[in-house]
C-alpha cells in the first residue's frame, strides 16, 4: 500500500522581477511535518520563485527517505 506525502510550497519576489524566496513543508497524511526548508533566490520572477519553490518541496522530501522508502509512496503537491 502506497502511503502518501504531501508538499505544500510558496515562492515570491518583491518587484517583478526582485529579491525572490522560496519555502516548502512535507507532511505525512495526518499532516505531522516531516522536512521544511526555506532558501533565498538572488534576484528572479514571482513565476520563477513559485517552481523553485516546487523543486524545493521535492529535494526535502527526497532527503526524508531512503531509496527503497521512496518507492512505497506517493506524493501530493
Amino acid at each position: 500500500m502506497s502511503e502518501t506525502i504531501f508538499i505544500y510550497t510558496d515562492g515570491g519576489s518583491r518587484g517583478n522581477p526582485g529579491p525572490a524566496g522560496a519555502g516548502a513543508w512535507v507532511t505525512d497524511v495526518s499532516g505531522k511535518a516531516i522536512r521544511k526548508g526555506k532558501k533565498y533566490l538572488g534576484t528572479m520572477t514571482n513565476n520563477e520563485a513559485e517552481y523553485e519553490a516546487v523543486l524545493l518541496g521535492l529535494h526535502l522530501a527526497k532527503t526524508a527517505f531512503s531509496k527503497e522508502e521512496r518507492k512505497e509512496r506517493s506524493v501530493q503537491i
